[in-house]
């Protein structure tokens, strides 16, 4: 069993705390009916990298159910798309359908869930990011970038202190081409810009390797229902990387 599936279905205790840990208990007490067997079950520490991978998912499947109401609708592709971004098992569907409902239907805010993972991940600048690179992916499902879907996701990530140079490099590597003006410029993917030297792209290109690679990802708090984020973010940095040097080879 997964993450999703030990948090949302009881069988470990996770301490969540705040605004996350209230709507996960709000669905729990929805899809478990012996809570006592809750009560009994093995606690994991704040701390520890399981509890904050607990915390980044519930926190990415909230903000994703109160994001696909933004445009006016929730579509069958958007919620598709949760559970492939999430690759979620069939045996795990029920657990995680009940807090992406419990969330969607909840009066409240995204504020509350957004500022719950800044401070948990807010001195993690990359898992930050891949918080909005998987919120980008379930927006634009359906082929388009709602004005309301980007504004939505640029609040959040202004609530992660990620700058609009962050929000672009992500955007860059996540949202459909004709869906913003920077898609096409390698040098923004690299988080770069056009001037920079070989050394300094370089650099930047090894640096988005290191801070990807699945080990790393996996001990800093990414779950393992996440790890392909990780990997388009390889291959995107790997494709601009390899333009640049097309570009200034051709010069």
């Amino acid at each position: 069993m997964g993450i999703l599936g030990k948090l949302v279905g009881g069988t470990v205790g996770f301490a969540l705390g705040g605004p996350v840990g209230a709507l996960v208990g709000v669905a729990t007490g929805h899809f478990v009916s012996d809570r006592r067997s809750r009560r009994r079950s093995p606690r994991i520490p704040a701390e520890s990298p399981e509890n904050r991978q607990a915390v980044f998912l519930a926190s990415v499947v909230i903000l994703a159910a109160k994001l696909c109401k933004v445009d006016g609708t929730v579509t069958r592709d958007e919620i598709t798309t949760v559970r492939r971004v999430f690759s979620i098992p069939e045996s795990e569907k029920e657990a995680v359908g009940a807090l992406f409902n419990t969330a969607k239907s909840d009066a409240a805010g995204y504020e509350p869930y957004a500022m719950q993972i800044a401070k948990v991940f807010g001195g993690d600048r990359e898992m930050c990011k891949n918080l909005v690179a998987s919120l980008i992916m379930i927006a634009c499902a359906d082929g388009a970038y709602h004005p309301l879907e980007r504004r939505f996701i640029a609040n959040v990530a202004d609530i992660l202190d990620l700058s609009a140079n962050d929000l672009r490099q992500v955007e860059s590597m996540f949202a459909p081409t004709a869906a913003v003006s920077h898609k096409e410029d390698p040098y923004q993917t690299l988080g770069m810009q056009s001037d920079a030297t070989d050394a300094e792209i370089k650099a930047a290109h090894r640096k988005i390797l290191m801070e990807n690679h699945p080990d790393l990802m996996m001990a800093r708090g990414l779950p393992e229902e996440l790890r392909k984020i990780g990997d388009r973010k390889l291959a995107a940095a790997n494709a601009a990387y390899d333009e640049i040097k097309r570009i200034r080879k051709a010069a």
